[in-house]
C-alpha cells in the first residue's frame, strides 16, 4: 500500500498524505490531487482486516469514479479506483516456506510491541515517581487551593508527556519514511531464532518425520537438521538446489520483513480457502486438501521403490537405456494450490493507469502465467488500434486477471514459440477429472451394493436360518463411501468459492463500464446513439454522421454534432471491448457452474448411495433379530403379569410388613430345625479359608480335566496312526491276493482247458460213453 501511495504522490509531484490515525480520526486531509485519490472512503477505508491475521487483510471489492481536481467541483470525474480479486495459483512448497516466514515476523512483532509497551510502562512509572503521593489517611479538607493546584499540575504534566510521544511518533508529511532502528535487529532476530525453535522447527521436523515414515527411508541429519549424503555428487545437487531456491526467494523475503507489519501493512498472497474463510488462523490442511493439489501431487505409493537385492519393483520391462516412463512423470510433478490475488488500479486523468498485483513467490519476470507477463504479451501481439484510449487497457488487463484458468493455451507457449513447461495447473481439466473419478467409484459401489443385496436376498427366502453376518459388515463399513462424499463436498465447496470470486468479478466489471460510460459520455447522447445503431444495423456500429445526416435525424441525436468523429470511435470502440468482456466473464462463470452442478449430482449420488447402505444394513440387523423378538414378547408378558403385584408391594406398607414377618419367621424356623443354623455356629472356616477351598478344588478339577483331555486327544491321535497303518498295510495285502489270484486264475484255466481237450479226444475215440458233446452251455456229463 505504501508503494501505491508513493507512485500516486510522485505522478503529481506532491509528497503522500498523511494518514496519522488522529488525523484519519478528525477526518482532516489535504487539498491535493493525491489527497483527494487517496482519501479514506477510496483507499484505507477499504482496509479490510488490518489489526487481524496477515490471512485476512485484503481490500474489498470496489469501483468507483473520483474528482482528482481539488480547487473546483468536478461534476464529470476523470480519475477511476478500483479494487477485484482474482484467481491465480502457487506451489505448494513455496506457499509453506512463506507462511511459515509470516507467521515468524508477525511473532516477532508481537514480541516487540510487548517490549515496547513494557517499557512505555516503566517510563510513566518514573515520570509519576516524582509526583507527591496524596495523604488519603490525614486529607486537609480545609485548604482547597492546594488541592485545585495538585489537580492542574497532574493535568498539564500529563498533557506535555502525551504530546511529546504525539510528535516523536507522528512523522513529518515532507520526510522520508524512518528507517529501522540498527539496535532492533539483533533482538528480533533473536526472537526468531526463540520462535523458530519453539514452533517452526517443530513444525518443519515433524513434517520431515511424517515424510521419511511414509517413504520408508531412513535418512541421516546433522545438527542443523541438514540431510547427510554419502556421495558428493549427492552433496553437490542438494546445495545447488538450496541455494537456488535461496536466491529465488531472497527478494521476496526481504520485502516481507521490510513491509510486513508496515503502516500500511504489505498484504501476502492467500489461498483458495483463505480468501473466503479470512478468520481462520490457519489452513494449511485445507490448504494441502484443495482438489488440484491432489491432482498435482503423486501419492507415495505409486512411486517405484528400490531394493539392494531385488532391484526396481514394477521395471521388469523396462529398458535401461529408455528408462520408466511412470518414474519419470510422478517426479516432475510439483504440487501446487489455487491462490487469489488482488488488482488495484487507478486510472489517472484519463491518461496514465496505475496497477498493483502480486507475483508467485520467486518467480522472475519471465514467468509466463504472470499477470503483467500476459498483458505486455497481449499489448506487443495486438493490432495497431487494439487501445484507443486507457480504458482499452484497463479491459485488457482486466481480462487477463480473470483468464488465467480458462486460456489453455497460455500453459504451453509464450506467444511467440513454443517454451517449457510452466508448471500452471490445468485448473478445469482436474475438477473435471475428479468429478469423473468420483462418479466411476459411486457406480462401482453402487454395483457392490446391489451385490450383496442379491445375496442378502437370497439368505431371506431360503427355508433354513442362514448366516449373514458376511452381510453385515461390509453393510455396516461406511468409511469408502464416507471418503467418496467428503472428497465430493471439497469439490463442490472449492468451485463454490471460484465462482463467488470470478461473480465478484463480474459486479466490479459492471460498476466499471457504467463509470467509463459517464466519463466518455457525460451527457448520453453517444449511448442513445450506440443503442439505436445497434438496432438498426444489425450489430455494426459505424461512425459518427455527418453534418447533412444529423439534420434530417431526430433532435436527439443533434447534440452530437459538436462532438468529433474520434470521440465516437473511442466509445463506440470501447462499448464493443466491453460486452465481449462481459460476455467472457458470464460463459466463465457458466464452466464452472455446469461444473458445480456436475458435483452437486455426483455428490447427491453418494448421499443417495450411504442412505441405501443404512436402509440395507437396517433391514439386516431386524431379521437377525427376529429369534430375540419372540423371546422379549414372552418376557414383556410376564412382566405385565407381576406389574400389579410389584404396584401393591412398594405402594403399601401394611402388605410389606406382612410379607416380611412370615418371610422371616418361616425361613428362621427352618434353619434352627434342620439344624443348619447349629451347623454354621460350628463352622471354625473363615470366609477367606471358604474362598480359597473353592479355588483349589475348582482348580484340580480342571487340571484333572486338561489331563484326561490329553489323554483322550494322544489315544485318538495313537489310534488315527494304527488305522492309517492297517489300511496300508491291507492296501498290500489286497495287491499281493489279487496278483495271487489272477496267477492261480491262469493256471486253473489251462489246466481246465487240457482236461476238456483229453475228455473230448478220449469220446470221440468211444472209449467213454459216459461223455456227452459239449455245447453252448459248456461240458455236460
Amino acid at each position: 500500500m505504501a508503494w501505491a501511495e508513493e507512485a500516486i504522490a510522485r505522478y503529481f509531484g506532491q509528497s503522500r498524505p498523511d494518514f496519522h490515525a488522529v488525523n484519519r480520526k478528525l477526518q482532516k486531509q489535504d487539498k491535493t490531487e493525491t489527497a483527494l485519490l487517496l482519501k479514506e472512503s477510496h483507499w484505507r477505508g477499504q482496509l479490510h482486516g488490518e489489526k487481524t491475521a496477515a490471512n485476512s487483510r485484503f481490500m474489498r471489492p470496489f469501483c468507483e469514479a473520483i474528482s482528482s481536481t481539488p480547487d473546483k467541483v468536478e461534476h464529470n470525474p476523470k480519475s477511476v479506483v478500483l479494487f477485484m480479486p482474482f484467481l491465480h495459483w502457487e506451489t505448494s512448497r513455496q506457499r509453506e516456506r512463506f507462511a511459515q516466514e509470516i507467521s515468524h515476523l508477525i511473532y516477532n512483532e508481537k514480541q516487540r510491541s510487548k517490549e515496547l509497551e513494557l517499557e512505555a510502562k516503566k517510563r510513566r512509572q518514573a515520570d509519576r515517581s516524582s509526583l507527591t503521593k496524596c495523604n488519603t489517611k490525614n486529607p486537609n479538607k480545609s485548604d482547597p487551593d492546594s488541592r485545585l493546584l495538585r489537580f492542574k499540575a497532574l493535568i498539564s504534566r500529563a498533557f506535555m508527556v502525551n504530546k511529546d510521544q504525539q510528535q516523536a511518533a507522528m512523522p513529518s508529511p515532507n520526510s522520508e519514511e524512518p528507517e529501522a532502528d540498527d539496535t532492533a535487529g539483533p533482538r528480533r532476530y533473536s526472537l526468531g531464532q526463540r520462535h523458530l525453535r519453539a514452533t517452526g522447527r517443530t513444525l518443519t521436523l515433524e513434517t520431515a518425520v511424517q515424510l521419511l515414515k511414509r517413504i520408508g527411508s531412513y535418512l541421516e541429519m546433522d545438527q542443523n537438521r541438514r540431510i547427510k549424503v554419502k556421495h558428493p555428487l549427492g552433496q553437490l545437487l542438494i546445495d545447488a538446489a538450496r541455494l537456488f531456491e535461496g536466491m529465488t526467494s531472497y527478494r521476496d523475503k526481504k520485502l516481507l520483513e521490510k513491509f510486513l507489519c508496515h503502516d500500511p501493512p504489505l498484504h501476502p498472497r492467500r489461498t483458495l480457502d483463505q480468501a473466503y474463510y479470512w478468520t481462520l488462523d490457519t489452513s494449511r490442511t485445507r490448504d494441502k486438501d484443495q482438489v488440484i493439489y491432489r491432482a498435482t501431487t503423486t501419492p507415495f505409493g505409486k512411486f517405484h521403490s528400490f531394493s539392494p537385492d531385488k532391484g526396481w519393483e514394477g521395471h521388469d520391462n523396462v529398458k535401461e537405456e529408455e528408462g520408466c516412463r511412470e518414474c519419470r512423470e510422478n517426479i516432475r510433478k510439483v504440487s501446487r494450490v489455487v491462490m487469489v490475488d488482488q488488482l488495484w488500479m487507478w486510472i489517472l486523468d484519463k491518461q496514465t493507469i496505475v496497477t498493483c498485483f502480486p507475483k508467485r513467490y520467486g518467480a522472475n519476470k519471465n514467468d509466463i502465467s504472470g499477470v503483467h507477463k500476459s498483458i505486455r504479451l497481449r499489448v506487443g501481439q495486438g493490432r495497431p488500434e487494439q487501445v484507443k484510449s486507457v480504458f482499452d487497457l484497463a479491459l485488457i488487463i482486466l481480462d487477463e486477471c480473470s483468464n488465467t484458468f480458462f486460456d489453455r493455451t497460455r500453459d504451453s507457449h509464450d506467444g511467440y514459440h513454443r517454451t517449457t513447461h510452466s508448471k500452471q495447473p490445468q485448473v478445469l481439466e482436474a475438477f473435471s477429472e475428479a468429478i469423473g473419478n468420483i462418479s466411476y467409484k459411486q457406480t462401482v459401489a453402487f454395483g457392490r451394493l446391489w451385490r450383496w443385496t442379491e445375496r442378502a436376498r437370497k439368505v431371506y427366502r431360503s427355508s433354513l436360518y442362514g448366516n449373514s453376518s458376511e452381510l453385515q459388515v461390509p453393510l455396516l463399513d461406511i468409511n469408502p463411501e464416507g471418503e467418496l462424499e467428503k472428497e465430493i463436498k471439497d469439490i463442490v465447496e472449492e468451485l463454490g468459492i471460484m465462482i463467488y470470486v470470478q461473480k465478484t468479478h463480474r459486479d466490479v466489471l459492471k460498476q466499471f463500464i457504467t463509470n467509463v460510460e459517464h466519463i466518455l459520455d457525460p451527457t448520453g447522447c453517444q449511448g442513445l446513439r450506440y443503442s439505436r445503431g445497434l438496432n438498426t444495423n444489425h450489430g455494426h456500429i459505424h461512425r459518427c454522421p455527418s453534418s447533412g445526416d444529423v439534420a434530417s435525424n431526430s433532435s436527439s441525436q443533434t447534440a452530437c454534432q459538436d462532438q468529433n468523429t474520434d470521440a465516437c470511435d473511442t466509445y463506440d470502440w470501447f462499448k464493443i471491448n466491453a460486452e465481449e468482456l462481459t460476455a467472457k466473464v458470464n460463459d466463465r462463470i457458466e464452466q464452472l457452474e455446469e461444473l458445480q452442478r456436475s458435483a452437486q449430482n455426483t455428490a447427491d449420488g453418494v448421499k443417495d448411495l450411504l442412505e441405501l447402505k443404512q436402509q440395507q444394513a437396517s433391514v439386516v440387523q431386524a431379521w437377525q433379530s427376529l429369534p430375540l423378538s419372540f423371546m422379549s414378547s414372552v418376557f414383556v408378558s410376564i412382566s405385565f403379569s407381576f406389574l400389579a403385584v410389584t404396584l401393591l408391594v412398594s405402594l403399601s406398607t401394611w402388605v410389606r410388613a406382612i410379607i416380611w414377618h412370615y418371610y422371616t419367621r418361616l425361613v428362621t424356623e427352618a434353619c434352627v430345625r434342620t439344624g443348619i443354623y447349629g451347623w454354621s455356629l460350628n463352622m471354625d472356616m473363615p470366609s477367606r479359608k471358604l474362598y480359597e477351598n473353592a479355588i483349589e478344588i475348582t482348580t484340580k478339577l480342571k487340571d484333572k480335566a486338561k489331563e484326561e483331555t490329553l489323554k483322550k486327544r494322544i489315544e485318538k491321535r495313537k489310534a488315527n496312526e494304527e488305522k492309517k497303518e492297517k489300511k496300508t498295510e491291507n492296501a498290500n495285502t489286497d495287491d499281493d491276493d489279487a496278483h495271487g489270484k489272477a496267477r492261480s486264475r491262469g493256471e486253473s484255466q489251462g489246466a481246465n482247458s487240457g482236461i476238456r481237450m483229453r475228455i473230448l479226444n478220449r469220446a470221440n475215440d468211444g472209449n467213454h460213453p459216459g461223455l456227452a458233446e459239449q455245447g453252448e452251455g459248456g461240458l455236460r456229463v
